[in-house]
C-alpha cells in the first residue's frame, strides 16, 4: 500500500512589512512532522536564533558545523543558534514532535555571502533537540535577532506540517 504524506500550511506565515527584530508563527497546530521555512536579510549588528513555543529557557541542545568545519556543541541553552548576517539567507528547519519525547530538529542554512558567482555561498548545518519541561507539542516558532539589528521588510517565516 502506498502511503503519502499530505503537507499543509501550518499556522499563519509572518512577513515583515517594515524592519523589525522578529519573525513569529504563534498559531501552529501540533503535528508530528514540521517544516519551518525562513527567508531573511538582516541589517546592522545582526545575529539570529530559532526557538519554539516562545520558550527561551535552557531547554535546547545542539551541534552545528559552519562551512563543513568541525562540529561545535551547545547544551542547556535557550535557543537554536543561526548565523544570520547582513546577506540574503534561506533556512529550513525540520522538527519531529512526539508527545512525551524530546523534539528532534535539523536546520540547514544557506547565506548568499558576497555578491557574484565568484563567491561561494556560506552554509550551516545544525542537529538539535528541544526538551520542553513540562512536555509540550510544538505550536509556535520564532526567529529573532539577539544583537540589535533588524530583519528587512519582506523577510518571511512560514510553516508546513503533517502527521
Amino acid at each position: 500500500m502506498l502511503t503519502r504524506l499530505a503537507w499543509a500550511r501550518n499556522g499563519t506565515p509572518d512577513t515583515r512589512t517594515t524592519q523589525g527584530t522578529d519573525l513569529d508563527i504563534t498559531d501552529m497546530t501540533a503535528k508530528l512532522f514540521n517544516q519551518i521555512i525562513i527567508h531573511t536579510v538582516g541589517t546592522g549588528s545582526f545575529g539570529g536564533y530559532v526557538h519554539f513555543n516562545d520558550d527561551t529557557a535552557n531547554n535546547y541542545a545542539y551541534r552545528f558545523s559552519t562551512d563543513g568545519a568541525a562540529d561545535s556543541t551547545a547544551v542547556n541553552i535557550g535557543l537554536l543558534n543561526t548565523v544570520i548576517q547582513d546577506n540574503a539567507q534561506f533556512i529550513i528547519v525540520n522538527a519531529f514532535s512526539v508527545a512525551n519525547e524530546e523534539k528532534l530538529v535539523s536546520l540547514q542554512l544557506i547565506d548568499s555571502n558576497n555578491a557574484g558567482a565568484a563567491n561561494a555561498p556560506f552554509r550551516e548545518e545544525l542537529a538539535g533537540k528541544y526538551v520542553p519541561s513540562p512536555d509540550a507539542d510544538i505550536t509556535g516558532t520564532d526567529c529573532d535577532d539577539i544583537f540589535g539589528g533588524n530583519f528587512v521588510a519582506g523577510a518571511n517565516i512560514s510553516a508546513l506540517g503533517t502527521d
